[in-house]
């Protein structure tokens, strides 16, 4: 693993997942304090056992603790809901956050900058997401990193007494060099 000063980018293994749960608590007290209700004590924790065993799960770590992380997912429930600009192979973005505590660092940059290249690697023409319409500071990164907003909402029934809108989101991806490799290595 990483030393406290230099974060490792990897997949997320079964050994994380207290850590990772103790990340998206802190996230989620954050964004109650911050009057951003969209996730609780259940979600997204209830999911990071999966995401695991499905190894899609990503994060950016220290030996003592977890900075940012993301699920990188071949299929989302809303898809059908969105004007997506083309039927494009895709990825889906879900559960990404980054520790309140590290926020403002460029960390949510970088990791969309990994979930690209992860997407791009695995021959997808665009990356997607849902957000809450009302998280704006998740909205503006998205689009500070190349995010437009599609036509349409995805009305996410949490419960019967609680619908999440989500807006989706899309980064078309360019093709990857199968050349750069080899070009970069002659220099």
């Amino acid at each position: 693993m990483g030393t406290a000063k230099e974060p490792l980018f990897r997949l997320a293994q079964t050994q994380d997942l207290p850590d990772v749960a103790d990340m998206y608590r802190a996230v989620v007290a954050h964004m109650l304090a911050q009057s951003l209700a969209v996730w609780d004590e259940v979600y997204p924790v209830c999911c990071l056992a999966e995401d695991i065993a499905k190894q899609q799960l990503y994060l950016l770590r220290t030996e003592a603790a977890v900075y940012a992380t993301f699920a990188l997912c071949p299929a989302h429930p809303g898809v059908e809901q969105i004007g997506w600009t083309q039927t494009a192979h895709a990825f889906y973005l879900d559960r990404f956050a980054v520790h309140p505590g590290q926020q403002g660092r460029g960390l949510g940059q970088l990791m969309l900058h990994h979930a690209a290249e992860l997407a791009r690697a695995q021959q997808a023409e665009a990356l997607r997401l849902f957000v809450v319409e009302h998280n704006a500071p998740a909205i503006g990164l998205y689009r500070k990193c190349g995010f437009v907003q599609m036509p349409g909402c995805y009305a996410h029934a949490v419960d019967e007494s609680l619908t999440l809108r989500e807006l989706g989101m899309e980064k078309q991806l360019c093709p990857a060099n199968p050349f750069s490799a080899v070009f970069s290595q002659k220099k």
